[in-house]
């Protein structure tokens, strides 16, 4: 894209396939599916994840890098399903559809479990 934008809030053209899938999207029944986040700092940046998806992104505030793993999910979720593939992926990661949700299988036993480390030779 050649064309600068004046402003930062200011959203760039879209092509025409792009304005396409959108509509195809809205069209549709959207599906719903929650996740876990966890957020970080390494050094002077944020971190956010989501394990479920093995999906990162990162910002120089909390709220920069909640947003910017929001997006990086979103597009995730739209190079999946444009490939036809998401169900097989979220099928992988633990999920379960019921209805118009992806539900998480349910956990039976959660613990944590402390184990040595060989030393490094």
């Amino acid at each position: 894209m050649s064309e600068r934008l004046n402003s930062f809030n200011e959203k760039p053209p879209m092509l025409h396939s792009e304005s396409h899938m959108n509509r195809t999207i809205r069209n549709q029944k959207m599906s719903q599916v929650t996740l876990t986040t966890q957020v970080w700092k390494e050094g002077r940046t944020y971190v956010a994840y989501t394990p479920e998806l093995d999906v990162s992104s990162c910002g120089r505030t909390l709220v920069q890098a909640k947003k910017a793993l929001r997006e990086a999910v979103n597009l995730f979720f739209e190079d999946a399903a444009a490939r036809g593939v998401l169900g097989d992926i979220l099928a992988e990661a633990g999920f379960e559809r019921h209805g118009n949700t992806y539900r998480f299988r349910r956990v039976l036993a959660r613990q944590k479990v402390r184990l040595s480390l060989p030393r490094a030779s």
